[in-house]
């Protein structure tokens, strides 16, 4: 779905600094971190019962804040290596269709997306699908959204997420995904 900047980061791999560490990796100097919060639920469900009181149930959560960084913040790190998928794989009709969008296709980061203020779509190398077909998928969906913008057909389905405007936009995208496979 549109968003107002294309994706920066690069690589999906985060750790905290003691992490990178560990890994031989260093955080640059400068470099600003990103809070998360792990949740964790557990214990039993239990009932209590009180006087003048109805049963209750309930568990115990734990949440922990950690700051982390992103491999695109560290030097000495390196993408473990994943199995490549050759461009020997690339399947001629589906690249003269896409091609034939006029849509620009830019094949970078880690993530799909349609970027709506710049008018392309973002897709992650095609070597980093484990088969051809889930590449033509995503960029199928990443199209349909693409047929949103002003100068096309002019959706005004906006793009908060968990919006429901927003679950209509990615039904939209789905359906017509299928029909473009």
């Amino acid at each position: 779905m549109g968003s107002s900047e294309p994706p920066r980061v690069q690589d999906e791999s985060w750790a905290t600094y003691q992490q990178w560490q560990e890994l031989g990796a260093q955080v640059r100097k400068g470099e600003k971190s990103a809070t998360v919060v792990f949740w964790k639920f557990y214990g039993e469900e239990h009932e209590t019962e009180d006087e003048g009181t109805e049963n209750k149930t309930g568990t115990r959560c734990f949440a922990r804040a950690y700051h982390v960084f992103n491999a695109d913040q560290v030097d000495g790190f390196t993408i473990p290596g994943l199995p490549q998928l050759p461009d020997a794989e690339r399947i001629e009709g589906a690249e003269l269709f896409f091609r034939n969008t006029g849509a620009r296709i830019v094949e970078k980061g880690g993530r799909a997306c349609y970027d709506s203020q710049a008018d392309e779509i973002h897709m992650p190398p095609f070597a980093l699908f484990k088969k051809a077909d889930y590449f033509y998928s995503v960029l199928g969906h990443e199209i349909i959204h693409l047929t949103g913008h002003p100068s096309r057909c002019k959706r005004q389905l906006g793009n908060r997420f968990g919006s429901e405007s927003y679950a209509a936009e990615e039904l939209i995208a789905e359906l017509g995904s299928i029909l473009v496979r």
